[in-house]
């Protein structure tokens, strides 16, 4: 049995929305409030399997060994669609319901078409997370404003042919303008996939625990 299969629980909710659920090292040890990630991935990891998510991010790190200080959720998108933030917000809704998660920290990420999902979602509810960190991902320049009061963290490569990184330059330069506190990483000689380096590291999780909602 895989790494990945033996610290993650597979579920399905009453939208019929497939997900892993990753529990830290200790969760049925203490009895406290863990910090909750929702990683949304990219377009290449739709569909009905499951198994296909062990290819790209966090679950394939875990899938490496790497342990998390957090309930870790991976959702999986159907084939040919989109994130749909009404049912991203349903399914943070359930873990809340099921798992000792710290509401005041619940943060979201994702990569490319992952990417879209975490901009949409936040811009939509922008009240719910403590921290968001989209990856090469695309927004309305329109709606990104309405991000101000959340702290983002957002990376792109430099040599990015599928999504330009200019665009999501541009996103932060909005929301910092706003009054926000958007914080843009570019990765040089990275093309599309700079999510294996955004993953990798240990500051991205550091920034995450790092903020709190009042």
């Amino acid at each position: 049995m895989s790494k990945l299969k033996e610290l993650c629980k597979e579920l399905e909710n009453r939208f019929s929305t497939k997900f892993f659920v990753y529990l830290p090292k200790g969760y049925n040890e203490r009895d406290e409030k863990w910090p909750l990630i929702i990683s949304l991935h990219g377009s290449g990891e739709r569909g009905t399997d499951l198994e296909l998510l062990k290819k790209e991010g966090m679950p394939k790190l875990i899938e490496e060994g790497v342990e998390f200080p957090f309930v870790m959720v991976f959702p999986q998108c159907e084939k040919f669609s989109a994130w749909e933030p009404d049912r991203i917000k349903l399914l943070v809704d359930e873990i809340v319901d099921t798992y000792h998660v710290d509401q005041s920290r619940l943060y979201l990420t994702g990569y490319s078409l992952g990417g879209y999902g975490t901009w949409a979602t936040a811009i939509k509810y922008p009240d719910l997370f403590a921290a968001i960190a989209p990856i090469c991902g695309f927004a309305m320049l329109g709606d990104v404003a309405r991000l101000s009061k959340i702290p983002v963290w957002t990376f792109h490569g430099e040599n990015d042919e599928v999504m330009p990184y200019k665009f999501t330059e541009e996103i932060a330069n909005i929301i910092n303008k706003n009054g926000g506190n958007a914080k843009f990483t570019l990765y040089s000689d990275t093309g599309h996939n700079c999510w294996d380096e955004a993953y990798k590291s240990e500051d991205l999780y550091n920034w995450f625990t790092s903020y709190k909602k009042h």
